[in-house]
């Protein structure tokens, strides 16, 4: 048996949210009972109103006709409550005690229970009669195992002690995790489905059940909520970017829309920005002032209770609710899915342009102004064309590299009327380009598609990323980075842009051999690179931290060169206004390895380094920092003498098997912890080859021998 009790004053709306309830709960295999307690009643008023609701028969109304009630009553027994029939009709029959009558009820229960589920409906139960009392708390006691529901409302709570009712709701405003609460534990909702509903019907920290009840009762009848082991969890068919709005919340705002003709525009209008949208953006959009604009605003808000002034926040308005934009989008015949359709209504695409205008205006982003525009359809092409590639280099330059691809998508889309081909393959290739490098998921075949593709014509952007691709190529394959000092001296040394020489110079440095002949040269251009780049912190930073690489295996002296630079750049990464979040991993790392390999290794302070550098590129999703970082943890605890430590990290990074350097840094590094793992270790020289020479330095002649390397 459960309960559920809703409490609250006269016209709360406790009855009609139990009504609600039971229309969400019943299926055709469930049996409704209902009885009302009047606040004058006789002994088991209740179970007569029962009565009523069960058989359809207006039994108050007929009391004085004792024959027909008898008559009814006697029917009743034959189904429901038996020998009480004659007892509550005011029968005399001296053989039925009270004991008897109880049994027979809950007898009478059992029977229904056989073939439905029950929902039991008591309605005002704070006037409930004594004998009716009584006999409830003998039915909760004994049904308490089988299926039924009482759903009860009450004004007072006194009389639920006495009940022992404690599953008890107050009808008024709950607040957001009563909301929650309300959900999970009375419909049986996952969380996930009971956050949603509460964020998308009201943005208030309160409301009525009255209105979450609604929503469930909705989504329920339609066939969008599944039964699963979370709870009821949104169905396949659900779209959560166009849910289904209940039909009464439809009907009062089409109501809203047909009493105030005049607001329809701007309402309109509003809803296709959002939930929160900008005055300013409404008034240029609708070429009216901004004052003519809110003052509009607030009085919609006055007469409808539809939007609200954001008072937090200077011109922004807002609606009440998600589910009252989506209401109203549904109504105007707005849909995401059909921009370039010919079923998008006219109006629906001239809103879009309008909203794209007004945002370019007021120096929205350009993913924003892109997302109008591609709703504008067909109509500004060229703008439309224009922002969405916009849109895609500026996701691009904060690393959102997935919306950047959306917006490229929406470009090609756009091909069908534009011919612009080209242009979406050059910043389609950027964005890869750039992918790879913060990722560390560097693809060979698309660098020699960069290195296919480049010529003098290229412009600046495209050369240095050609020449940035096979430098991180150089990993896999040394030739590529002969070509990255070849491209730096052939493209960008030449170029007559200060900040693209620097580019140049700072490329070829990294990509020249690390030989004792290149040394001065390699110094030169690194001084050159940060001459030209001194007035462009960004660019400066990157050269400082290739520069410090280079000089942390130096002498004593270009090693404190080396810390100074990596603590430069790491100052001006940390406040740039957006971080360069991989310039920032590299530099911690770099002065990780600066400490790591110092004489003596400050293992304890290079191991807080290469944190830092693990916890960005796990931001990033750099897995080949990740690999790297772990095997680097792995050696400062291996040198700092605590080999459990390092074993535990060198695993972590093994797990990854990102690349040759990691995987044999890492197992033997544990060989040398004593781990005296051969076997995997000729696994691995099996599988990659040749390990990197640095490496053999972890092993012992010994393990040399075993391992079968010179």
């Amino acid at each position: 048996m459960k309960h559920i009790v809703l409490v609250g004053d006269a016209g709360a709306g406790k009855t009609t949210t139990a009504l609600k309830i039971i229309n969400d709960t019943k299926d055709s295999n469930t049996t409704i009972i209902r009885g009302v307690c009047p606040k004058e009643s006789t002994p088991y008023e209740l179970f007569y109103d029962m009565l009523d609701s069960f058989f359809e028969i207006d039994l108050f109304n007929k009391r004085e006709a004792n024959e027909f009630v008898n008559q009814a009553l006697e029917v009743a027994s034959g189904f429901l409550l038996g020998p009480i029939a004659g007892f509550m009709s005011g029968s005399n029959d001296s053989s039925m005690s009270k004991e008897d009558i109880y049994v027979a009820i809950k007898t009478k229960f059992l029977e229904i229970l056989k073939k439905d589920k029950i929902i039991v409906f008591i309605d005002d139960i704070q006037w409930i009669d004594k004998a009716s009392k009584e006999l409830l708390k003998y039915l909760f006691k004994e049904l308490q195992d089988k299926d039924i529901i009482f759903i009860i409302t009450s004004r007072e709570k006194e009389i639920l002690k006495e009940l022992n009712l404690d599953n008890i709701f107050e009808i008024g405003n709950l607040t957001k995790s009563e909301q929650i609460e309300f959900l999970e534990k009375n419909f049986y909702l996952s969380e996930e489905v009971s956050n949603w509903i509460v964020e998308w019907i009201s943005d208030s920290n309160t409301i009525y059940p009255a209105e979450l009840v609604n929503v469930v009762s909705s989504l329920y009848r339609k066939g969008y909520l599944v039964k699963s082991e979370y709870g009821y969890i949104f169905s396949e068919e659900f779209d959560i970017n166009n849910p289904s709005i209940p039909d009464d919340i439809k009907n009062e705002i089409i109501e809203i829309l047909e009493t105030y003709p005049e607001y329809n525009e701007i309402l309109s209008l509003s809803a296709m920005i959002g939930k929160e949208f900008d005055v300013e953006i409404v008034a240029i959009a609708l070429d009216i002032s901004i004052i003519k604009a809110t003052n509009l605003l607030n009085e919609i808000a006055k007469k409808t209770n539809l939007i609200y002034d954001v008072l937090t926040k200077d011109n922004i308005f807002s609606f009440k609710s998600q589910m009252a934009v989506d209401a109203l989008r549904e109504i105007i015949g707005y849909s995401k899915d059909t921009f370039l359709e010919k079923k998008a209504p006219q109006i629906i695409r001239y809103y879009n342009q309008i909203i794209a205008e007004a945002m370019i205006e007021s120096g929205y982003s350009d993913m924003q102004i892109a997302n109008f525009y591609y709703g504008a359809g067909k109509s500004a092409i060229n703008q439309n064309f224009d922002y969405q590639l916009k849109a895609a280099k500026s996701c691009k330059d904060i690393f959102e590299f997935e919306e950047a691809n959306k917006y490229i998508n929406n470009a090609k889309t756009l091909l069908a009327v534009v011919n612009k081909s080209d242009e979406v393959e050059y910043v389609e290739m950027i964005i890869e380009a750039d992918r790879e490098f913060v990722t560390g998921d560097i693809q060979v075949e698309f660098t020699n598609k960069l290195i296919a593709k480049i010529s003098s014509d290229s412009t600046d952007e495209f050369k240095i990323i050609t020449a940035r691709a096979c430098y991180d190529s150089g990993r896999f394959d040394r030739s590529y980075f002969t070509k990255c000092v070849e491209l730096a001296e052939n493209y960008l040394i030449p170029s007559e842009d200060k900040y693209t020489k620097a580019e140049g110079y700072h490329f070829a440095a990294i990509g020249m051999d690390n030989t004792p002949e290149n040394k001065d040269k390699k110094h030169e251009y690194f001084t050159e690179a940060l001459k030209l780049s001194k007035d462009n912190k960004s660019l400066y930073s990157k050269i400082a931290n290739s520069y410090a690489g280079y000089l942390t295996f130096g002498s004593n002296e270009e090693k404190l060169l080396a810390k100074d630079l990596f603590k430069e750049s790491i100052k001006i990464k940390e406040n740039l206004p957006v971080k360069d979040l991989p310039g920032l991993a590299r530099a911690y790392g770099g002065l990780g390895r600066l400490y790591l390999f110092s004489n003596p290794c400050d293992c304890e302070k290079a191991i807080e380094y290469f944190n830092k550098d693990l916890e960005v590129s796990f931001d990033l999703n750099d897995n080949f920092g990740i690999s790297n970082m772990y095997s680097l943890i792995g050696m400062a605890y291996r040198l700092a003498g605590d080999c459990k430590k390092a074993i535990e990290y060198y695993d972590k990074s093994l797990e990854l098997k990102h690349n040759k350097i990691d995987v044999f840094a890492s197992i033997f590094g544990k060989i040398a912890c004593g781990s005296e793992e051969y076997e995997k270790a000729k696994e691995y020289i099996a599988e990659y080859g040749e390990p990197p020479v640095f490496t053999y330095n972890f092993l012992s002649d010994e393990d040399k021998e075993k391992l079968g390397l010179k």
